[in-house]
């Protein structure tokens, strides 16, 4: 039902802008009642994000931040399945000539990004529905809150092949109650719904919303009666 309400609110809200198309029409911004929306657009690839996305993310939200007008920020996603599946598996995992520096470059950004989430002066809202996983987890979990739906799908898969929790999993999975994070990070298992709710309720330092409450509190602040 929330993610009913969620889809038909947002989606009669967004359809009426002008939204900025940017390079290869990954990723989208637009500017609305001194509110800063960002749409992750690659609904093929599960949102997955490019070097290019993360680059342009992290522009377009320092330029935000300096902006005394805008008041907070909201990142969400075209589709409904994934608000976003993590990195770029074709950079991580290149054996070409310069793969390593591309790599390095890539994963360089991307921490440079979280950490400007992470530290980020302005409200930072992500709505995440679908499948969240990796960077996803990244993108959402350090800002402000987060609004999650009963499709809700949160992991570190990268861990179950090997690889340590990325995208500043090690801080915010330690912080979950009953070695629940140690868990998550040696096996890759998946929280869905209810249960991202209450791993994210026994987090210390963050919490996330799946009440309409939270919904309509964002609504009231983009200025638009439904």
């Amino acid at each position: 039902m929330f993610r009913k309400i969620v889809q038909r609110q947002f989606s009669r809200f967004f359809s009426k802008r002008n939204i900025c198309v940017t390079q290869n029409n990954e990723i989208l911004f637009d500017y609305i009642n001194q509110a800063g929306i960002v749409q992750l657009n690659k609904p093929k690839t599960l949102n997955a994000l490019t070097h290019s996305m993360i680059k342009q993310l992290y522009s377009k939200m320092k330029q935000w931040e300096s902006d005394e007008k805008t008041q907070f920020i909201i990142i969400k996603s075209t589709g409904t399945k994934a608000f976003s599946a993590g990195g770029d598996l074709k950079i991580l995992t290149s054996t070409s000539l310069n793969s390593e520096n591309i790599r390095n470059n890539y994963l360089r950004d991307e921490y440079q990004l979280l950490y400007l989430i992470g530290t980020y002066k302005l409200p930072y809202v992500a709505l995440i529905n679908g499948i969240t996983m990796g960077g996803g987890c990244g993108l959402s979990i350090h800002g402000s809150f987060r609004i999650a739906t009963e499709i809700t799908t949160v992991a570190m898969p990268e861990t179950a092949i090997g690889l340590f929790p990325n995208a500043g999993g090690s801080y915010f999975l330690s912080r979950l109650s009953n070695n629940l994070g140690v868990f998550l990070g040696l096996t890759g298992h998946r929280l869905h719904g209810m249960d991202v709710l209450h791993a994210a309720t026994r987090n210390r330092t963050k919490t996330l919303e799946i009440t309409e409450s939270g919904l309509q509190f964002y609504k009231k602040r983009l200025g638009r009666k439904y």
